[in-house]
């Protein structure tokens, strides 16, 4: 890796200089130096903003959400995201950067690679370490880095787009690496989301939290996704309790009944909300 193959202008998590990277490592102007891994990605989440050991999510559930994405059940949910990102953020632009804020292992930065038109340039940061691997191992194009959402090692105004699914955010530290002109598109649950798991599961069925939005962008769109997917083998419905916190949370005994007589239909119900950073595009 040379130091002009940097699609994202990534920067020193310790001295916040910009980073180059080298063939084994990404370096700053201050000697600062980060290895690259052989997965490709690398680790800019520096001990003390870190609260575990392992923070983030565990490779279980890593896993099966690949295993659960794989089969192309959230599909029409990343054909929504890049219409949205396509017709609205970067309308005829010859050459894009896309940042994945809370990346997991990777999946809807290839999909919106392979949807996307024109020229993007993918990049994506997740505080758990399992995740970053998965991903950088899918796809060595992409920039992945180990990172949390407080302190996103990105220079200023240097993204156009930040997309982030079922994500917490920090709208101050996206506010500041966007470029102005740039584009949020966030992510959240639907009322229905998960219905059938959710009324097997808990003996009060609670709606999701209200996805927030970032008080200083501009709303662009929205869009609400909900369809029903058919879902006919246990191990798909394992892979789905597997990869939420319903792998936590719930009844034991009502999700063990649940995976033995799993209902032919799961509902998908998204919230798709698109903001525009206020400004004269460079």
């Amino acid at each position: 890796m040379s130091a002009e193959s940097l699609q994202l202008a990534w920067r020193c998590p310790s001295c916040q200089s910009p980073l180059a990277a080298s063939e084994r490592q990404w370096l700053c102007e201050n000697n600062h130096c980060f290895d690259i891994s052989r997965q490709g990605h690398v680790n800019l989440l520096l001990a003390h903003h870190k609260r575990s050991k392992n923070p983030g999510d565990a490779k279980a559930m890593l896993q099966a959400r690949r295993r659960f994405l794989q089969r192309g059940f959230y599909q029409p949910l990343a054909r929504a995201m890049a219409e949205l990102i396509g017709e609205q953020a970067a309308p005829g632009a010859s050459s894009r950067t896309l940042l994945d804020a809370g990346c997991g292992e990777g999946y809807y930065l290839r999909e919106l690679d392979e949807q996307l038109p024109g020229s993007w340039h993918f990049g994506g940061f997740d505080i758990a370490k399992d995740a970053v691997l998965m991903a950088a191992k899918s796809n060595r194009q992409h920039e992945y880095v180990c990172a949390s959402s407080k302190n996103i090692p990105l220079e200023d105004a240097s993204v156009d787009v930040v997309v982030s699914v079922f994500s917490p955010l920090q709208f101050d530290e996206i506010e500041r690496i966007v470029r102005p002109g740039g584009a949020l598109l966030v992510v959240g649950p639907g009322p229905g989301h998960l219905l059938e798991i959710k009324r097997a599961i808990y003996s009060e069925v609670r709606s999701y939290a209200e996805t927030k939005s970032p008080e200083s962008f501009e709303s662009m769109a929205s869009k609400s996704l909900e369809y029903s997917a058919g879902i006919h083998d246990s191990e798909a419905w394992q892979d789905v309790l597997a990869m939420t916190p319903f792998a936590h949370h719930g009844s034991a005994a009502a999700k063990t009944e649940l995976l033995a007589s799993p209902p032919p239909l799961l509902t998908c119900d998204f919230t798709l909300a698109l903001y525009r950073k206020p400004g004269d595009e460079k």
